[in-house]
């Protein structure tokens, strides 16, 4: 399985999340940055992969909700929300 972490504090805006998340998890050069994107981007992944999301409570909401959706909806994939006490 992989494991990525993501830094809640570098996803405050939308714009910025974009950008970081097309890095971390290596999307495709073709990645709309918008939220329709992230949601198909991270429903089409195809191996177990696990999203630590630290300091979850900064994300900008909209950004986590699709997180959350597309966590619901993909098996393979785990978000799991970590405040910034690790809780």
């Amino acid at each position: 399985m992989k494991k990525i972490y993501l830094d809640g504090e570098r996803m405050q805006c939308a714009a910025n999340a974009h950008c970081y998340l097309r890095y971390m998890l290596a999307f495709p050069e073709y990645y709309g940055e918008n939220a329709d994107a992230l949601y198909d981007c991270l429903t089409e992944i195809g191996t177990e992969t696990e999203l630590v999301l630290l300091r979850s409570e900064l994300v900008d909401a909209l950004i986590l909700n699709v997180m959350r959706a597309a966590d619901r909806q993909n098996a393979l994939l785990m978000l799991h929300e970590m405040g910034a006490y690790g809780i």
